[in-house]
């Protein structure tokens, strides 16, 4: 008897102890259910915070040539998109000599890319060059003939 006793009384602290871990164990998927809702309501604002900015930034691209001051006139920019925004002919409505500028537009606290600031270097180190391409179809295939300002001339 005291044997079927002892066993009970095992039996009912095991239950009890189980319990008690189950309630932990739901308790703490409840408190990670939350900072995963928390992580993704957190996420949501963010990406509309940036898809927002982003749009402002592209609306603003599309307005800036209209009062910019690198070039005379909005016939001197040309859009290229992808890593430069506009390329600038400045002078090119007069009969003076041209600047050329690589123009970015940036709104807010963004910042140039990866690419951009090299770009920006190659500009800076005067690593900049004219390459005339001629294309001429020739027997059923394609010609292609380059030539860089400062080669061969």
């Amino acid at each position: 008897m005291a044997d079927e006793a002892i066993q009970l009384y095992t039996i009912f602290l095991l239950t009890i102890f189980v319990l008690i871990l189950l309630l932990k164990l739901r308790e703490q998927a409840k408190e990670h259910k939350r900072e995963v809702l928390e992580a993704g309501e957190k996420a949501r604002k963010d990406s509309k915070t940036r898809q927002r900015s982003i749009i402002k930034g592209d609306q603003l691209a599309t307005l800036a040539p209209l009062f910019m001051g690198s070039v005379n006139s909005i016939s001197e920019v040309r859009y290229l998109g992808g890593v430069v925004d506009f390329i600038g002919f400045k002078g090119l409505d007069k009969e003076d000599e041209i600047d050329i500028k690589f123009i970015e537009v940036k709104s807010g606290k963004s910042r140039l890319t990866k690419d951009q600031k090299r770009v920006k270097e190659a500009v800076d180190a005067k690593r900049v060059k004219w390459v005339e391409v001629r294309a001429n179809l020739k027997d059923m295939g394609m010609e292609i003939t380059e030539k860089t300002s400062g080669e061969g001339e």
